[in-house]
């Protein structure tokens, strides 16, 4: 229904651009929550704590939350 073409080609693109963000948003957290869960992990294994592993987990999930 619009007769300005320009208008129709930039609407178009800030759709697809904020479409392309959100996807990109979505692709990179998944891994990067894995990274860091696992990177955080083995780091405080190798500090040899004397750590129960539930609560080594869950400190481990709240810092990997915080950080995304």
């Amino acid at each position: 229904m619009e007769s300005d073409e320009s208008r129709i080609h930039s609407a178009a693109h800030l759709m697809v651009a904020s479409l392309a963000g959100s996807l990109a948003h979505v692709t990179w957290k998944e891994p990067l929550r894995g990274s860091i869960s696992s990177q955080l992990r083995n780091y405080l294994q190798a500090l040899n704590l004397n750590v129960a592993t539930e609560l080594l987990e869950h400190a481990v999930q709240l810092v990997t939350n915080d950080n995304l």
